[in-house]
């Protein structure tokens, strides 16, 4: 992304540049512009100089790579400025690094993020949060849901894998399906069991018989490329590189 540039910049240029405008549709004149001028781009990390009914003049620019990452949040990302910088790093270097990490369960990413990335500690609602404003922007795409398997080990260890296409694979879940609908229907008719309680009892049966399970449909993340542009996600990568290396 391209930087500004330690020059002057008429207020035409700023205006489009920092989306204030300098009259209100409504035909009134802005007479906050340059003080709402000036709070952009300070929150851009860029420092100004602003002669009284002249140019704005960018006397110093965003250097850190934090500052530079948190100035591609909030001018191509919409992110709003209190989101850290150090924080989303961690986020993106995982997922632009981890090859299952764009169809992990939040559940699975929260927990592998915050071990790997100490001190940071995200929470789910955030993780999802952050996703949802990426889909918002086109930063990323949804492309179908995938099941992962948690499966029960014989040290009582819980692993939970991505199911490949084998023939095996998709035996094992076409027994436990099949299994499934049938307790669904024998639990409903012979215990006459609903709702939650019905449902309770079904997967707690399925666990004991098979020492695995299936989670909720996760939906399969996809960076959008065409609307991100190569230039933009190799910049973001080198930056989220650099502050998880520090």
């Amino acid at each position: 992304m391209e930087q500004l540039e330690l020059r002057a910049y008429t207020r035409d240029e700023i205006s489009a540049i920092t989306g204030i405008p300098q009259v209100y549709p409504s035909g009134s004149i802005n007479k906050s512009f340059i003080g709402r001028v000036q709070e952009r781009l300070e929150n851009w990390h860029y420092e100004c100089e602003t002669p009284r009914g002249g140019n704005v003049i960018i006397t110093k620019q965003p250097t850190t790579a934090l500052d530079r990452l948190h100035e591609i949040m909030m001018r191509k990302l919409d992110f709003d400025k209190q989101v850290s910088p150090r924080e989303f790093a961690a986020f993106m270097h995982f997922m632009m690094t981890v090859p299952k990490a764009m169809h992990m369960p939040v559940e699975e990413r929260l927990s592998i993020i915050n071990q790997r990335y100490k001190p940071v500690c995200l929470s789910k609602s955030t993780l999802e949060r952050w996703v949802n404003s990426l889909e918002a922007c086109d930063a990323i795409l949804t492309d179908g849901t995938v099941r992962w398997k948690t499966e029960k080990m014989i040290d009582g260890s819980l692993v939970r894998t991505l199911p490949d296409g084998s023939d095996e694979a998709h035996e094992e879940r076409r027994a436990y399906t099949e299994r499934m609908h049938e307790l669904f229907d024998e639990y409903r008719t012979k215990k006459d069991l609903s709702g939650k309680a019905l449902s309770k009892a079904v997967f707690a049966t399925l666990w004991e018989e098979f020492s695995y399970g299936y989670g909720r449909p996760t939906p399969v993340l996809q960076w959008n490329g065409f609307n991100m542009g190569p230039e933009l996600y190799e910049e973001l990568f080198l930056l989220v590189s650099e502050i998880c290396k520090g």
